[in-house]
């Protein structure tokens, strides 16, 4: 075991899950070093939490698992001083639905507005809201890669919205009427 490279260990850490990491480190001093490869803790972070700001650890994979790791115990037991939530406030009514990817989200809600959400300074996020449709949002998707944003309202209309100038702007491309 001990002539396996150390990259090797953290392609085959990639699939287990933390705690079986941790006993398979002990090992040997390759596996050992394994553990430390930085592709397996973001394969973890995004298993476990689908987005992190990792810049916010330093950008280490590593550090963002242990340190969410630690948020997630302190939240489970109770402990309010150990983690920070932020509201994302701006609907006049409550939120139906969510998608997010990476750093960006995106909210549509009863009002049938839509709004985008992104980093700002420190914990703060940056809003672009949108009176989008004149019934409520039905669903919201995120297709980060094609460069758009799509919502559906409670009345079949779907709205088509250009991000590929975000954080600046946000353009609604089309709109189509749907028999739902």
């Amino acid at each position: 075991m001990n002539s396996l490279p150390a990259s090797i260990y953290g392609v085959v850490y990639s699939f287990l899950e933390h705690e079986d990491i941790c006993h398979c480190a002990q090992a040997c001093k390759n596996a050992q070093r394994g553990s430390h490869q930085e592709y397996m803790w973001q394969v973890q972070v995004i298993r476990r939490w689908m987005f992190c700001r990792v810049a916010k650890y330093n950008n280490s994979w590593r550090e963002a698992y242990t340190r969410r790791s630690h948020t997630d115990s302190s939240m489970l037991r109770g402990k309010p001083s150990d983690y920070q939530m932020t509201a994302l406030r701006g609907h006049k009514e409550h939120i139906t639905d969510l998608a997010f990817v990476g750093d960006l989200i995106m909210t549509g809600s009863n009002d049938g507005g839509i709004t985008f959400w992104l980093p700002g300074a420190g914990e703060d996020y940056v809003s672009h809201m949108f009176e989008a449709h004149t019934t409520p949002i039905k669903q919201v998707k995120l297709e980060v890669q094609e460069r758009r944003a799509i919502s559906l309202s409670d009345d079949g209309r779907i709205g088509i919205w250009d991000i590929s100038a975000l954080p600046d702007s946000v353009v609604l491309a089309s709109t189509l009427q749907t028999d739902l």
